[in-house]
């Protein structure tokens, strides 16, 4: 199946972008009170990421290895995870199995924290393996910073079921995919 590049991969389907968003920019604290975790090797897009997310008002932690965002996550509650898939040792995959993992088996966290998957790998198979493996929105890299910026904020306010059986499409901002 060919994929238009002005498409997005989000829940469990393949959308058209909305025209209308092509332009507008999210309001300065459209991230206020937000906590945000990425996971990514590549020194240069964590502060790429930490700077665009921290200026719309998130907090945000960082690490450049599935094993340190594991660790961090035993003393930080992020309200999304943006993971990049491509890692060294493990890969984002991994992460994404392990953090659903011990969430399950944490009886004491109510919710799944919606991950995002934030990567070169833009293949129809590799957007379906990220939402099966348990991402709930797949973004080909380069990436539209105004666009994940609207993505996450509509992300935090999931609750647990919705990101356990999948993001309505409809409910997120378009996601050009890059080819």
């Amino acid at each position: 199946m060919h994929t238009n590049s002005n498409e997005m991969t989000a829940g469990r389907e393949t959308m058209n972008p909305d025209p209308r968003m092509q332009n507008r920019a999210p309001p300065a604290d459209a991230l206020k009170g937000l906590r945000l975790l990425i996971v990514d090797d590549q020194d240069d897009m964590r502060y790429l990421l930490l700077r665009v997310l921290k200026r719309y008002g998130a907090e945000v932690k960082e690490a450049n290895s599935v094993q340190s965002a594991l660790v961090m996550l035993a003393s930080f509650d992020p309200n999304v995870i943006i993971s990049d898939i491509s890692m060294p040792a493990e890969t984002g995959y991994d992460f994404v199995r392990k953090l659903r993992k011990n969430i399950e088996a944490d009886k004491s966290k109510e919710e799944k924290i919606p991950a995002i998957a934030l990567t070169s790998h833009s293949d129809p198979i590799d957007k379906k393996k990220a939402l099966d493996e348990g991402f709930q929105v797949h973004i080909a890299k380069p990436v539209n910073y105004q666009q994940l910026v609207e993505i996450v904020s509509v992300l935090a306010t999931l609750d647990g079921d919705a990101v356990e059986h999948g993001v309505d499409p409809s409910q997120l901002p378009p996601v050009p995919l890059k080819h």
